[in-house]
């Protein structure tokens, strides 16, 4: 189970708005995987990502100041703590003032430390390597189950309903938000396709949260917009309800702005005309970005990227849905008389859910289409027998369910060619081969979107050579079977999209006669698809 980055976000955020000018920088880390007995998570690095979405779009943190690390080692994630103390030292030294670093995990955790696989890191350690890095202001957030305990040495308390907009802030120091005591257990839903802390934190910081509507996302609001939320959605969950917890020990005083809700991208619109709980889908990459609960006479303002987006209304008959394209600066009207009622049985976004579960889960059924040539190693087999063929095909590949780093293939390609075999003879050779492979696909710690695989495969050709006149020759048809090796590389930019390259090596059996022969081949082949 998993924890909420809510509040944490919030005062991340939030310190250098107003009183602290200066360079802000952010260590954002999503581990799926926790240590033994502990069960797969699904929307952890899922979360990572989406809140450097936000902190590069919306919070003030250039995008080169974030280090966002996907199910790291702890020599990756130790390294990646001494990156940014090298790069706040550099900011320091130019003279631009205070610096202020985020942490964020989302993963497990044991009441002492974080989990990365089952490698771990102490709270007390964690700590002490961000107070190393020398950044001015410190804040970390924990999202996991019994994040209460990086919280331990100075004695958190559970968080208020609300924070006082007069609290005290410190201009220096360490600040620690915890989506879970000690002792509960923290949880994230298929349904947000989050965890509920992060998932309330991120929509609230897009504009869910800005009850005042003057266009910026305070740090009262957020998290009372966060609190809320997250209390109401987890009181009835089996787990029970979250309480977050924070220890401080910051200065300065007064509500602080977190985002500012600036059209850099687009926005959409709610009029307050019908409030409600609407579902925000990102069309274009199938995902679920925020929830907005708009109060009847309240509008509400939320910051997008430009693109197509699918707005839902979920009612106990039907759901209701409207589709907006925005370019870069439009604001789209959320209107209920646009929206089109469907049946749940139609509900295009559920699969977005299904396919982030897959991809946490290392699981994957993927189509995709290939391309490629085949090659005969011996250059008489070439000029007499089978030239060099292009070929085109389809493949299924099916990743992760054998085994986190198994996967099976199964692919039918096919070619055709005229060619001269011999002086004033032509022939066409057409080819149609099909096989299964079992394949090693092992992830690259912080290079998720690369996927190596190497493994071995069994073929099955069916080859056909037709003669033109004036040779006068039957047609010949051959069937045989073709054991080998392949290996390659695939780029999944994102959970749909990929593209990968593949080499092979094959042999071709067949019989002559009485005796068994076997000729080598190469193919090389680009495909490219869509994960289902």
């Amino acid at each position: 189970m998993r924890h909420a980055a809510l509040p944490l976000l919030l005062l991340l955020l939030a310190v250098p708005t107003t009183a602290q000018a200066g360079e802000r920088f952010a260590l954002v880390v999503g581990a799926n995987e926790g240590g033994r007995g502990s069960g797969p998570l699904y929307f952890a690095e899922t979360d990572a990502e989406r809140v450097v979405d936000v902190l590069s779009g919306l919070g003030s943190v250039p995008a080169d100041n974030i280090l966002l690390l996907r199910s790291p080692t702890r020599a990756g994630f130790d390294g990646a703590m001494a990156r940014l103390g090298e790069r706040i030292a550099e900011a320091e030294a130019t003279g631009d003032g205070h610096t202020t670093v985020f942490f964020y995990f989302s993963g497990h955790a044991d009441p002492d430390a974080i989990q990365l696989g089952r490698q771990t890191v102490l709270f007390a350690d964690l700590r002490a390597s961000l107070e190393a890095t020398g950044a001015d202001v410190r804040l970390l957030f924990i999202d996991s189950c019994y994040a209460g305990g990086a919280n331990r040495s100075k004695g958190a308390r559970r968080a208020p309903s609300f924070l006082d907009a007069n609290a005290e802030v410190d201009a220096s120091g360490e600040v620690v938000i915890t989506s879970s005591a000690a002792d509960e257990l923290s949880q994230e839903s298929d349904e947000v396709g989050g965890s509920y802390f992060t998932h309330y934190l991120l929509s609230g910081l897009r504009g869910a949260a800005d009850a005042s509507g003057d266009g910026a996302v305070t740090l009262d609001e957020a998290y009372r917009y966060v609190y809320h939320r997250t209390v109401a959605h987890t009181a009835a969950t089996r787990a029970g309800t979250q309480h977050p917890g924070y220890d401080y020990d910051l200065s300065g005083s007064g509500d602080v702005v977190i985002t500012q809700l600036e059209a850099r991208g687009a926005a959409l619109r709610f009029d307050g005309a019908d409030g409600g709980r609407f579902l925000i889908f990102d069309d274009d990459d199938q995902r679920f970005v925020a929830e907005v609960q708009v109060t009847p006479g309240r509008p509400v303002r939320v910051m997008v990227e430009a693109g197509t987006w699918r707005v839902q209304k979920r009612e106990p008959d039907a759901l209701y849905e409207q589709v907006l394209a925005l370019e870069a600066g439009d604001e789209g009207d959320v209107q209920a008389d646009r929206m089109a009622a469907l049946p749940y049985s139609e509900d295009s976004t559920k699969g977005a859910v299904l396919r982030a579960r897959r991809w946490a889960a290392g699981r994957e059924i993927a189509i995709q289409g290939r391309f490629g040539i085949q090659s005969f190693f011996d250059s008489e087999i070439r000029k007499s027998l089978i030239p060099t063929l292009p070929m085109v095909g389809v493949e299924a590949d099916f990743r992760g369910f054998l085994g986190p780093v198994l996967s099976i293939r199964l692919d039918v390609m096919a070619g055709s060619i005229q060619h001269e075999p011999f002086a004033d003879v032509s022939a066409r050779v057409t080819e149609v081969h099909g096989g299964v492979g079992t394949f090693l696909s092992p992830r690259i710690p912080g290079a998720r979107s690369l996927r190596p695989f190497v493994g071995a495969r069994v073929g099955l050709i069916w080859l056909h050579r037709s003669f033109e006149a004036p040779l006068i020759q039957a047609p010949q048809d051959y069937v045989m079977a073709a054991p080998g090796l392949a290996g390659g590389l695939v780029v999944a930019p994102d959970r749909r999209f990929r593209i990968g390259l593949e080499a092979r090596t094959h042999l071709m059996l067949y019989v002559d006669g009485d005796e068994q022969q076997a000729l080598g081949y190469f193919e090389g082949i680009l495909s490219m698809g869509i994960a289902l």
